[in-house]
């Protein structure tokens, strides 16, 4: 019985001993399971109480206060995934992320908005690791510098022109050509490249490009280790200034930083803060989901506001597509990130409504 007992320890503080010194995704797995057969009870030799006992014989270095923590590993389906706040791999809502993305590549972020936290997520480490043109999920950031400088008047009408070129690039709008006029939410609404790239050139290349920085487009997460930041460029010419305000020259972001960046939106219409200047801008997601480019993202039995993008890539004439926005629209809960490596923002939204929809069914 004595010889058992000196097994046991002798098995305990092994254990203890590589757990302590194996990398935090590698520490679940040498983790044994609990209560996954009789014998195995949180009470016994393998319980919570023996190895925390243990573990305080080892304990793991501590992070300085003024250090970021470093994001746990986990091996999931043959792929390394990080994940700087613990998300339940075995939820509804990663369950359908999953699903959604089984045939896609990309990265797909749900963050809650009281707390910051990470409810779910695929690929975290691609979201803060790539660098792509955001195209027209800056242009509510655009619009609502022009409003709170009171450069623009949000009721103004402008007519939508077709063939539209911009330096010799040519920026057709997407949206059906029966729509002739916007005033500034339904230019949100419709992502208009006549409308912003009109009043685009009201702002001076130094403003535009500080608003930007001042968003946070340079500035990285913490979210996930080696994280890289945005670029931001400042146009010299007229034509650059217009294409940079339609996310399409000149700068360059993190999926991660998009998702920061309307996080921050969505608390600011969380407060109630969401009149004057920012009403437009609000009331312009809105629309955008409810009929506009972002439709695809229209969950059922609630409501989200958002904003598509499509850009071609760095490196690569091929498109990308991108899903930023929040739902309820109302009253904010979570914020959401679809980015497609191959697609366009309306595929990325049409991702984006069943992944709402699986939160708010069982939230």
């Amino acid at each position: 019985m004595i010889f058992s007992k000196s097994i046991v320890v002798i098995f305990l503080v092994a254990y203890t001993l590589c757990r302590s010194a194996a990398p935090p995704g590698l520490r679940r797995a040498f983790s044994p399971p609990q209560g996954s057969r009789p014998e195995l009870s949180n009470s016994g030799p393998f319980g919570p109480a023996v190895l925390d006992s243990l573990s305080s014989w080892f304990p793991e270095p501590s992070i300085p206060a003024n250090s970021a923590k470093p994001a746990n590993r986990e091996l999931r389906n043959g792929e390394l995934i990080f994940s700087s706040q613990e998300a339940n791999p075995f939820t509804p809502l990663q369950n359908e992320i999953n699903r959604l993305m089984a045939t896609r590549t990309g990265a797909v972020v749900v963050m809650d908005v009281a707390s910051g936290k990470i409810l779910a997520q695929r690929h975290l480490d691609l979201a803060g690791q790539r660098l792509e043109p955001p195209g027209s999920t800056v242009k509510p950031f655009v619009l609502m510098e022009l409003l709170s400088t009171g450069k623009i008047n949000a009721e103004q009408r402008i007519m939508c022109r077709r063939p539209l070129y911009i330096g010799g690039k040519r920026m057709d709008c997407s949206h059906p050509a029966s729509i002739t006029t916007l005033d500034a939410p339904d230019a949100i609404a419709y992502s208009c490249n006549t409308y912003f790239s009109t009043v685009a050139t009201r702002l001076e290349p130094a403003e535009l490009a500080e608003m930007y920085k001042r968003i946070g487009f340079t500035s990285s997460t913490g979210h996930v280790p080696n994280e890289i930041s945005g670029r931001i460029n400042t146009a010299r010419e007229p034509y650059q200034l217009q294409l940079q305000a339609l996310g399409e020259w000149g700068i360059e972001v993190t999926p991660l930083e998009l998702l920061a960046a309307y996080y921050n939106l969505a608390r600011q219409k969380l407060k109630g803060d969401n009149r004057g200047s920012v009403g437009p801008v609000f009331d312009g997601l809105e629309r955008a989901v409810k009929y506009g480019m972002a439709h695809g993202a229209q969950p059922a039995g609630t409501t989200a506001a958002g904003k598509t993008g499509t850009a071609s890539g760095v490196r690569t004439p091929q498109s990308h597509g991108f899903f930023v926005g929040y739902a309820p629209a109302d009253k904010p809960q979570i914020v959401v990130l679809v980015y497609l490596e191959h697609g366009r923002g309306m595929d990325a939204a049409a991702v984006a409504g069943p992944l709402i929809t699986a939160w708010w069914k069982n939230k």
